[in-house]
């Protein structure tokens, strides 16, 4: 069929037909557009595209259909967030319109071999419903988790500390652990060490860095937590995602059943009826919007983000409602959402309902409306400037020392491996002052930004570019912009913890406060590079070595 973005899962029929969702844009002006049905035959007939409602999506391109029966005679699907069932002939052809059969929000649709029970989920639990005499039943699955919190006390002796609050290193400090907190943060005391001890030399124990901004794909393995954790990151913050997979992934890791950083996420986008990335919510009107914001809740998201063709009187009622339940709400918009209340924007640049970014001009300037919008409001900002084209590449090729990393040639699939390589290469020496212009003025943001009094967070959209590795260097990129490495380090610690909400818990080496920890082997105050340094991370109270992380 040719190129085809973000396909949905694939459903065969009897008759050499697998059907797919698949983007089908408006127009070649945007590259929004709605969810529809896509035939691709298995005989080598040209594709078939159906569109059974006019402007509205057949799903979210993830795992809510369509799902073909046993006898090819009907085919399952969600739209506008409800289920629905159409009737279909063996060969693929549509033989009536879709018929909605459920009041709540559906999703993942599976047949029984009758081809007339559909079991589907819900944000409140399993659901089969029978199509012929709609008879909708619960069907109870009892699962549940427990948080692994351990057990016991650790004593950390720092010779040099990083609090997250004081522009200077502590020196020869006692950090005292029990359990998943920090119970004490003192002068060195002899008396003090006893039971574990970890002494941490001349090294730098400074507070567990937070990512604000990466999509956490689960087809990546288990092997993504231990690279957050390697780099020293213990908390990331997933800004869209499919809600089930995110609350399967907090739990695994919260539980202990695998190793990986705090995870803060959301569900899908809240979009307009034009959407463009798999998983975001397409809202063709205000009726579906009551249900998806209480599945925010029935799911527990940390955050809701609203995306670029959400009307901006429905993004109005997503931030009222995601105060109300205290949540942040963040998007790409900057103006009217801020005087609507959003507590944060993503992207310096990053596209808009609007045709083209609000915060900055095709040559990346932004203008002092911006600057005042931001630091008035203290409206984060996560800047992302890594993804613009040629800046990720262009500090490969300045530095490829972070390529020749053991973490990095570990943890990373070869083929990401080598492809970075030579990005790294194609790169002359000739073509780096020219690059550097590219992303300049957007540094030059930031750094009024901070300067001004605003909240800058460090994030990095990845995987657009491998992930750590790019979140690093967004921090070398805030160092070049003219920010103090302490300035720096606060976007990715204190402030960050606080964009989540969870300024008491995390950010800082405190009394009070989880024990998330990374000790490093040089003074990242001095230079934001070393704050890549990493030899041991301490994350809820659990100590790894970067050995122990490097082994699956």
């Amino acid at each position: 069929h040719g190129r085809t973005f973000e396909t949905g899962r694939p459903t065969w029929a009897p008759e050499g037909w697998i059907a797919v969702t698949a983007l089908q844009p408006y127009s070649t002006r945007f590259r929004e557009g709605t969810n529809q049905l896509l035939l691709v035959s298995t005989a080598g007939a040209a594709p078939r595209k159906l569109n059974p409602v006019e402007h509205h999506s057949i799903g979210t391109r993830t795992s809510d259909g369509p799902v073909w029966t046993r006898d090819g005679s009907k085919m399952a699907f969600v739209m506008d967030g409800a289920m629905h069932v159409m009737p279909t002939a063996p060969t693929g052809d549509v033989t009536g319109a879709p018929r909605r059969i459920s009041d709540d929000l559906a999703n993942s649709p599976s047949w029984a071999a009758d081809s007339r029970r559909l079991l589907y989920q819900t944000p409140r639990g399993l659901k089969l419903v029978d199509v012929v005499d709609n008879r909708v039943t619960d069907v109870p699955v009892n699962l549940t988790w427990q948080p692994d919190i351990p057990q016991g006390r650790i004593v950390v002796h720092a010779g040099r500390m990083f609090d997250g609050k004081t522009p200077a290193l502590r020196a020869n400090v006692d950090i005292v652990i029990r359990d998943n907190r920090i119970e004490q943060v003192v002068e060195h005391r002899g008396d003090l060490h006893t039971g574990q001890v970890i002494d941490a030399g001349n090294d730098v124990v400074m507070p567990g860095l937070i990512e604000m901004h990466a999509h956490l794909s689960p087809d990546f393995g288990e092997r993504l937590g231990r690279i957050w954790l390697a780099y020293g990151i213990t908390s990331v913050r997933n800004p869209a995602s499919d809600g089930y997979e995110s609350l399967e992934m907090k739990e695994s890791i919260g539980a202990g059943i695998r190793r990986g950083p705090r995870v803060f996420s959301t569900g899908g986008s809240f979009d307009g009826s034009r959407i463009y990335y798999a998983g975001g919510v397409p809202l063709s009107g205000g009726g579906q919007l009551p249900q998806e914001l209480r599945k925010t809740t029935e799911l527990g998201y940390d955050l809701i983000k609203t995306y670029v063709r959400l009307d901006d009187r429905l993004q109005k009622q997503v931030i009222d409602f995601a105060h109300a339940n205290g949540m942040p709400v963040t998007s790409h918009e900057i103006y009217p959402a801020v005087a609507s209340g959003a507590d944060g924007v993503e992207h310096i640049r990053g596209t808009s309902r609007r045709g083209y970014s609000p915060k900055v001009s095709q040559l990346n300037r932004s203008y002092q409306d911006v600057v005042d919008l931001l630091t008035a409001s203290k409206m984060t900002l996560t800047p992302t400037i890594g993804i613009t084209a040629g800046t990720f590449p262009l500090m490969l090729a300045r530095d490829p020392s972070r390529l020749d990393d053991i973490r990095f040639r570990t943890l990373f699939p070869e083929s990401t491996v080598r492809s970075m390589e030579a990005m790294a290469k194609n790169i002359a020496p000739a073509e780096f002052d020219r690059l550097a212009e590219v992303w300049r003025p957007m540094g030059e943001l930031v750094r009024k930004v901070v300067k001004g009094g605003g909240v800058v967070i460090a994030g990095t959209d990845s995987p657009i570019f491998p992930y750590a590795l790019l979140y690093h260097t967004e921090l070398e990129i805030f160092q070049q912009s003219g920010l103090t490495p302490f300035e720096v380090l606060q976007t990715g610690t204190i402030r960050a913890a606080e964009a989540l909400g969870e300024g008491a818990n995390l950010g800082s080496v405190e009394a009070g406060k989880l024990a998330d920890m990374a000790i490093v082997t040089d003074d990242p105050l001095a230079d934001i590079k070393n704050a890549r340094k990493v030899r041991m991370v301490i994350k809820n109270g659990e100590v790894h070595t970067v050995a122990e992380l490097l082994k699956r």
